[in-house]
């Protein structure tokens, strides 16, 4: 499931790339340049808070997500929530949202 999941994001990313500048589907591409824009939003495993207490978690990637799959995807997209990457995951969605003219 892993590398299906990285071949399409990095699929993703390279369509409309003039230029191979990062074939990486982690990096964010927003500066324009080299065909469209890309943003990296980053799940991974970490501790959510769970029962009232804080656990090892590791998202799945399936067709069907848990009530907990689903608070963690909608943490990694709130700074200072703790999830892996939250921080940049918000700055990616800002870049977005303002090359949309939002």
């Amino acid at each position: 499931m892993g590398a299906h999941e990285t071949h399409l994001a990095r699929v993703m990313k390279l369509t409309g790339q003039t230029t191979v500048v990062d074939p990486s589907p982690y990096v964010s591409r927003m500066d324009g340049a080299n065909g469209v824009d890309y943003a990296a939003i980053v799940l991974c495993p970490g501790k959510i808070e769970s029962g009232g207490r804080m656990i090892d978690y590791d998202p799945p990637m399936d067709w069907t997500l848990s009530g907990e799959a689903k608070r963690y995807i909608e943490n990694s997209l709130i700074p200072g929530t703790g999830a892996c990457d939250a921080e940049a995951n918000a700055k990616a969605i800002d870049d977005v949202v303002s090359r949309l003219g939002g």
